[in-house]
């Protein structure tokens, strides 16, 4: 099952692989950050249950990009490569979670500090079985005579 926590994990991960020398900072931690740094987090948008065996789960993943001394090309290009590096899934714990509505928006005050925003949104399965699996099956066809 696909977390929000693994969500972040794995954004985090991507961060981490093409801005080594950028930190990631979560709501937890973010008020000791010392630019620049990334700050992420899932915003959860709704669970459903769209059957008796089958959750719908949808999320809103917010990437903030706190620079040192604000540069708008820097930032824009930061934006541009993120898209880029996400391509249309997310690969979160071996599934592939279609990316939507990837957007930025420039927040704060002066309106300096840019955001970017996109939305997930998965199925999981919720049917638990107790007992073993089946490993072996073997059938047995008898023709009887008339």
């Amino acid at each position: 099952m696909v977390t929000y926590a693994d969500i972040i994990k794995e954004v985090n991960l991507i961060l981490k692989k093409e801005y080594p020398d950028v930190k990631r900072y979560g709501t937890d931690t973010v008020d000791n950050a010392v630019p620049p740094y990334f700050f992420v987090e899932v915003v959860p948008l709704g669970i459903s249950r769209e059957s008796k065996n089958i959750l719908k789960k949808s999320c809103s993943v917010k990437i903030t990009f706190v620079q040192k001394t604000i540069k708008q090309v820097e930032a824009l290009s930061a934006i541009e490569h993120i898209f880029e590096v996400l391509d249309m899934t997310l690969d979160v714990g071996g599934r592939k979670l279609l990316v939507s509505d990837y957007s930025h928006e420039y927040i704060e005050d002066h309106g300096n500090i840019p955001q970017i925003s996109f939305g997930l949104e998965w199925y999981e399965s919720t049917e638990y079985h107790d007992g073993d699996l089946i490993t072996d099956i073997s059938l047995i066809i008898e023709k009887k005579g008339r």
